[in-house]
């Protein structure tokens, strides 16, 4: 007969906090079920070997119990730890790629602006140095101590119509396009009629400023205006105007003001006109007009007052004729022609209103001399009557004779 041996009552064992390992926790538990669990007693002559025997054999599978459980975390870390670091090595290799591709994009974007602007950058050398030239050869033509250069070659050159500059060619995928609506008479556009055209802008460096922006007509891709930032400031320096595709107009900011200081007209490919504010004051002090293939006429306002003071025609290419308010008083006072002499152009006659009647009193006649211009005659009326009344005769340059017309006019 087996009797049960009482046991006193045993509180509950509180619940393990969370900072104990899981496989420990439940070793708490399985030892506290067997403390709770009723224990047989055997009669005299029984052995407790068995009942250690069999709590051994519990506590064993307990443990192994809790190996197992151990292991099986361990190995769901690990392979949670190893999707982890897959995702983190492909998301590597996406964004190393893609980094490769921007930055062999944007190589080749900048090397295109570059060629771009090397290109521009040249002819606007080009331009600025035959500007100089022309600036040297026609302000104050007219005057003596300035004549001996006419005989430079390359003043004597005539002055052909620039052709129309030419827009590079930029493959279109660099751009970002947009569909437009273009209305009639839009600034810039010289359209008669609204247009439906597409932008197309380039932002090479992402600074939300574009350094390119087209205009083209949805159907064919023609060209209706080019506007261009050659210095990367931020600001559009170069406006360009088409119709029919072809170049109508151009407006430069020369110094990079944000005021343009240039403006040209085109027809049929060559320039026809051309207006600049030589010192940027926003006065516009200097027109040239072209007929055809070479410079017609041009115009200087040298003191920025809004009237011209220098006219130069031109007959194909070459000086003609000059008349110019020296004094700036707002009447011509000197009137300049010029000639061909063994094939260079040189200034022939000057005549000059000396005492301000608003009519020619002296004219002088110049001739070549070895490379250089001099005075050969001068004839000077003196009373303004409209007859001459001294004659001074020069060899070489210098006075040899006078002859006095009226001596009562004449100061002896």
């Amino acid at each position: 007969m087996f009797r049960l041996l009482q046991i006193s009552p045993i509180r509950p064992i509180p619940r393990p906090r969370s900072s104990v390992p899981r496989p420990l926790a439940a070793l708490h538990l399985l030892a506290a079920l067997l403390l709770l669990a009723p224990v047989p007693v055997y009669a005299q002559g029984g052995s407790l070997d068995e009942l250690s025997a069999g709590d051994d054999a519990l506590l064993r599978q307990i443990e192994k119990a809790a190996r197992l459980e151990e292991e099986a975390e361990r190995r769901a870390a690990e392979s949670e730890a190893a999707r982890k670091a897959e995702v983190e090595r492909k998301r590597r290799e996406v964004s190393e790629r893609n980094a490769a591709l921007e930055r062999e994009r944007e190589e080749r974007l900048q090397a295109a602006l570059q060629n771009e602007m090397a290109m521009q950058d040249e002819m606007l050398s080009r331009r600025e140095r035959n500007e100089a030239a022309d600036r040297r050869d026609l302000l104050g033509a007219h005057k003596v101590e300035d004549l001996e250069g006419a005989f430079d070659s390359k003043r004597s050159a005539p002055r052909a119509a620039p052709e129309a500059p030419e827009i590079r060619d930029l493959p279109r995928a660099i751009f970002n396009e947009k569909s437009i609506r273009i209305a009639a008479g839009t600034p810039g556009f010289d359209n008669k009629r609204k247009l439906k055209a597409v932008r197309l802008s380039l932002d090479a460096d992402s600074d939300g400023k574009p350094e390119v922006v087209r205009f083209i007509t949805r159907k064919g891709d023609t060209p209706l205006r080019h506007e261009e930032d050659r210095n990367y400031d931020g600001r559009m320096d170069a406006y360009l105007t088409f119709v029919k595709g072809r170049l109508v107009a151009r407006e430069l900011d020369s110094n990079y003001d944000g005021r343009n200081d240039i403006f040209e007209r085109y027809k049929g490919g060559r320039q026809t006109e051309r207006s600049l504010d030589r010192d940027h004051d926003d006065v516009v002090d200097a027109f040239y007009e072209y007929d055809g293939r070479y410079l017609a006429r041009e115009r200087h306002d040298a003191d920025n007052n809004g009237t011209v003071d220098l006219t130069i025609d031109y007959k194909k290419g070459r000086r003609d004729k000059a008349q110019e308010d020296t004094d700036r008083d707002g009447r011509l006072d000197t009137w300049t022609r010029y000639g061909v002499v063994d094939g260079r152009e040189t200034v022939t006659h000057i005549e000059v209103d000396k005492n301000g009647r608003g009519f020619a009193d002296t004219f002088e006649v110049f001739e070549p001399l070895e490379g250089r211009v001099v005075i050969s005659r001068r004839e000077e009326d003196m009373d303004g009557d409209g007859e001459i009344d001294l004659v001074s005769i020069y060899r070489r340059g210098k006075l040899v004779r006078r002859e006095i017309l009226k001596p009562e006019v004449v100061p002896l």
